[in-house]
């Protein structure tokens, strides 16, 4: 064959097609009209400055100041409010940390949670850890169903000496949670070992030893806690024990009636509305307008 001169190849050979391989190259095809093909790849700098470009408008458009990444959370914009976090594009602080967990939770973000709550558990960063923060972490840990690192937080909690009664609702809650996330039989075990750890912490809360005293959110979340694991007697037992020391207003009996009514104890739901009728606390539109259970499985209280 001939060799060819720079002419000689520009006239034998036409540009086919331009392919992008990877942001800062690109490929040339140079294809014979008869019988072969070139492939030359080449820098592209312009390529890489449309990166750069991109870059700078992403970080642009990311919060810069605390009352913007509270708003991105608002908007359930986690990639906005995560990125501002992890690069420094706004000073941390507590707050803006628990308002971080509890998108992340909501977002079902499961690795995101774990990721701060390392940062925190064994960095101390961006603050160590407190009863509001650990109330956040087993609330987002509830809702992403790994209740295995709930317990964790708690008994972090108990040993930072944080271990108060909102952080003990908060793990009532988010238990009660995992349960009714429970699909037909598969888990039941595992969720029946998470209801026996909470109900052993309701005991403690209830002695007032090992753990805060119960308040009437806590009655109420046992309540529920009970019902909800078909153990309905013990539901109605604890309601009455509450009430004896006065713990036990509208809304305990408002969810002894809606736990009676999802376990087709009818008699046990008319007798607790006309208990409230007739000695009190006075029942409320709720007691006469619960909805039926088939409608309430996925409901919180």
């Amino acid at each position: 064959m001939a060799a060819l001169s720079y002419g000689g190849l520009r006239a034998a050979f036409r540009l086919r097609a331009v392919k992008l391989a990877c942001p800062c190259r690109i490929s040339l095809a140079l294809v014979s009209s008869r019988h072969f093909s070139i492939r030359l790849p080449v820098a592209n700098p312009l390529s890489v400055a449309h990166e750069q470009r991109r870059h700078r408008r992403q970080r642009a458009n990311l919060p810069s100041d605390k009352e913007g990444f509270l708003s991105a959370c608002k908007r359930n914009d986690v990639g906005s409010a995560w990125e501002a976090y992890v690069t420094g594009a706004v000073a941390v602080d507590k707050y803006m940390l628990s308002a971080l967990v509890a998108l992340t939770g909501r977002r079902k973000r499961t690795a995101l949670v774990r990721q701060l709550w390392r940062s925190v558990h064994e960095q101390g960063e961006p603050a160590p850890l407190d009863a509001h923060l650990s109330s956040d972490f087993i609330t987002a840990f509830g809702s992403t169903e790994s209740m295995a690192i709930a317990s964790e937080v708690l008994a972090a909690a108990r040993a930072a000496g944080c271990f108060n009664t909102r952080v003990c609702n908060s793990y009532l809650a988010a238990t009660i949670r995992s349960w009714e996330v429970t699909d037909g039989c598969a888990g039941v075990e595992g969720k029946a070992a998470e209801a026996k750890a909470a109900q052993e912490l309701l005991a403690q809360m209830m002695d007032g030893g090992a753990a805060p005293a119960a308040d009437k959110f806590s009655i109420a979340l046992g309540t529920a806690l009970l019902g909800r694991s078909g153990q309905i007697d013990e539901a109605r037992r604890l309601v009455e024990i509450a009430a004896a020391r006065g713990l036990a207003d509208t809304v305990v009996l408002n969810t002894l009636i809606a736990e009676a009514a999802r376990a087709g104890e009818v008699q046990l739901a008319l007798t607790t509305l006309r208990r409230m009728e007739e000695h009190g606390p006075a029942p409320n539109e709720t007691s006469y307008n619960l909805r039926p259970p088939r409608d309430r499985a996925s409901d919180g209280l």
